[in-house]
């Protein structure tokens, strides 16, 4: 993903382009945060340079997915399977998952706008069987 880097030295707003190569890996339990590393090209170009050290703001541009869905992990099933509620029965629907965002599944195929998914455990569940759903009531 391409980033742009932008940071204020001595009153003056200065820019460089960068890539980012990859993150840390490692979750910093006190600030909640990820290191992400991003290559700077000509980083000594502009002056005064991007040095070391420096606080900077950083705009991270990735590629958007169209017609998405976030579920929660726990809703997948064997080979990638989730459980989609259509007329009364319980089908088995493979969804394509195009990446995980910590407990969730960024979906990117598989599922239709709208469409209500069975999230409730079920012991030895088939294709086609017959479910009911039930409404919880408000207290």
């Amino acid at each position: 993903a391409s980033a742009v880097i932008q940071t204020s030295i001595a009153g003056k707003n200065m820019k460089w382009n960068g890539t980012i190569v990859r993150s840390e890996g490692k979750l910093d339990v006190r600030t909640r945060m990820i290191n992400i590393v991003v290559r700077v090209n000509n980083p000594f170009k502009n002056k005064p340079p991007l040095a070391p050290g420096l606080f900077v703001k950083v705009e991270i541009y990735g590629k958007t997915i169209q017609n998405a869905a976030i579920i929660p992990n726990s809703y997948l099933h064997e080979n990638n399977n989730v459980w989609v509620l259509e007329n009364n029965s319980l089908m088995f629907r493979k969804i394509n998952i195009a990446y995980t965002m910590g407990n969730n599944l960024v979906v990117n195929s598989g599922l239709k706008d709208g469409e209500k998914l069975i999230i409730t455990p079920l012991q030895d569940a088939t294709n086609g069987m017959t479910v009911g759903i039930v409404q919880k009531k408000e207290k």
